[in-house]
């Protein structure tokens, strides 16, 4: 989970303030991903298609968050994994490991043999 988003969630006392943090959460990822937008569309740097898709994925993540904590489902246990990545590479809030930034899964394998 993002920097912001543990905290927020971790001193939420009820679903409503859970809620509320999840709803932040994706305000925030959804203007990322209007920026990103903006910038793929034109072509210049910050919107490579990478980042872009990066972009697409943390919103649609934050919106399923957003969805099971509204639903009464606990949605902080686990994110979604992203296609080809693997265990290793998951953040929680509750031990953050996370992949070294603009990295891919096999980009990692590849370095390792």
């Amino acid at each position: 989970m993002t920097p912001l988003l543990c905290p927020a969630r971790a001193l939420a006392g009820n679903q409503q303030t859970d809620v509320a943090a999840l709803k932040d959460h994706r305000d925030r990822m959804q203007q990322l991903f209007r920026k990103l937008d903006a910038l793929h569309r034109e072509g210049v740097r910050g919107g490579e298609a990478e980042q872009f898709y990066a972009g697409t994925f943390y919103l649609a993540e934050a919106e399923v968050w957003l969805a099971a904590a509204e639903g009464g489902g606990d949605a902080r246990r686990e994110r979604p994994r992203k296609p080809g990545e693997d265990a290793g590479a998951m953040s929680t809030c509750g031990s953050i490991r996370t992949a070294p930034f603009g990295s891919t899964t096999q980009q990692r394998r590849a370095r390792k043999s």
